[in-house]
């Protein structure tokens, strides 16, 4: 594994023969559903293929920003960031919240154009930035010389730790009578009558009303296996973080190139926007929707081993477990130099010049065409729910995601409108 060590979770024992939910996929989003269901009172089992909070939940930046959100989302932000503030106290656990604030900066005048035009959607919502002289950016970074054209800070977005998040969100939920299974991979949701009647894992057979499909990239691949399309493409991104610095600026930093972010360990994770399509072969089926994303400047395309093991799924009958056979978790790795991106960024903050790489990783983002997540019922069976297609975004929105689904599965009403989040967008 090249990604960061993740807090380990502890697995039930012995699987139910029924629950009221089954949510499907142990990263940030399907710990948070479950977290919200269990202290609803529902009998819910959380199955992970592998372990908890291996993939994209624990190798993003760990941002929990509200500005440059798709206005679709700002509600649903919005509604998460108040479950952040609460969270440790919520959970009995760290989960590394901050309410750092973060810097974004723009280039040119063209960037700068739009990021105000953005701004435009905080009307009416309480939410206000502060606009920042390019001297008074630099004096927050202890004289960072990066050649911003216009900057604000954004004081109530802040940052966690996806190392601790997950985890401790899936160790609560237990607390409140959630059940946990790892290297318990999902292989069918069987239907009665047009219901979901029960989930079928490797272990064993849970009997239930109701499923959550919650599983970021691998969403698709169990979609497929009940012949329902999910138009997403797999975008492989990459991050790094530093030794410990001392001294170092609290507030988090972003610009259209990278980020960077304070750690509790003292170091900072900087991310590269510079990021891969990963092209399997499904992607061909959607790749028309996507066309305006591939064209974007930091947009590659990549054809991996994974799309040679993939081409027998595509036109066989092979099914989850046979997808497995390559590995449990998605661990793609750094396909650049680091070192560099370091010199890079540290050349405008000179707070990065004493540090050095400690560690790199990258990781699998699922992206749906107008990188807006799915929260909804999943085609026509009743009982069938998906909460994927994050596109990025799922480490801050999971918290307001998990009480969304919760709302629509229990039938209470929903604080946030689902209708931006709704499969059916995709049946048209």
């Amino acid at each position: 594994m090249t990604g960061p060590s993740t807090t380990p979770v502890r697995s039930d024992r012995e699987l139910p023969k029924s629950a009221d939910v089954v949510v499907i996929g142990g990263g940030i989003v399907g710990a948070c559903i479950a977290l919200e269901l269990a202290e609803r009172g529902v009998r819910v089992v959380l199955c992970e293929k592998g372990n908890i909070n291996e993939e994209q939940s624990s190798r993003n930046l760990g941002w929990v920003r509200l500005t440059n959100r798709a206005p679709a989302e700002i509600p649903l932000m919005i509604d998460s960031i108040g479950l952040w503030a609460d969270m440790d106290r919520r959970l009995g656990r760290a989960t590394g919240y901050v309410k750092c604030g973060i810097v974004f900066s723009d280039r040119t005048d063209a960037q700068a154009t739009q990021r105000q035009d953005w701004l435009l959607n905080l009307r009416n919502t309480g939410f206000r930035v502060e606009e920042l002289t390019k001297e008074a950016m630099g004096a927050r970074f202890g004289g960072s010389s990066f050649p911003a054209t216009y900057s604000i800070f954004s004081p109530f977005d802040g940052r966690a730790e996806p190392q601790l998040a997950a985890p401790a969100i899936a160790e609560a939920a237990r607390d409140r009578g959630a059940l946990i299974f790892q290297d318990c991979a999902v292989t069918a949701i069987e239907k009665s009558g047009g219901k979901v009647s029960s989930v079928v894992t490797e272990r064993g057979t849970i009997a239930t009303s109701t499923a959550v499909i919650a599983a970021g990239a691998w969403s698709g691949a169990l979609c497929e296996s009940l012949n329902i399309p999910l138009p997403h493409l797999d975008v492989l991104a990459t991050a790094f973080r530093t030794t410990a610095i001392n001294d170092g600026p609290d507030v988090s930093f972003g610009t259209g190139d990278f980020a960077v972010r304070r750690r509790l360990d003292g170091g900072y994770t900087v991310g590269s926007f510079r990021s891969r399509a990963e092209l399997v072969p499904n992607s061909f089926r959607y790749g028309w929707r996507f066309r305006s994303a591939l064209r974007t400047p930091n947009m590659g395309i990549h054809v991996g081993k994974r799309f040679y093991r993939e081409l027998k799924h595509t036109f066989g009958k092979a099914g989850i477990l046979d997808r497995l056979a390559g590995g449990r978790t998605l661990d793609p790795t750094p396909w650049f130099c680091q070192d560099a991106v370091l010199d890079e960024v540290a050349a405008y903050f000179p707070f990065l010049r004493q540090a050095r790489v400690a560690q790199a990783w990258a990781g699998c983002i699922d992206v749906t065409p107008e990188q807006i997540p799915v929260i909804s019922t999943l085609g026509k069976t009743l009982g069938l729910h998906i909460a994927s297609g994050f596109s990025g975004h799922g480490f801050g929105l999971a918290p307001g995601a998990g009480r969304l689904m919760a709302d629509l599965i229990t039938g209470r009403s929903p604080r946030v409108d689902p209708a931006p989040f709704q499969f059916s967008r995709y049946q048209r």
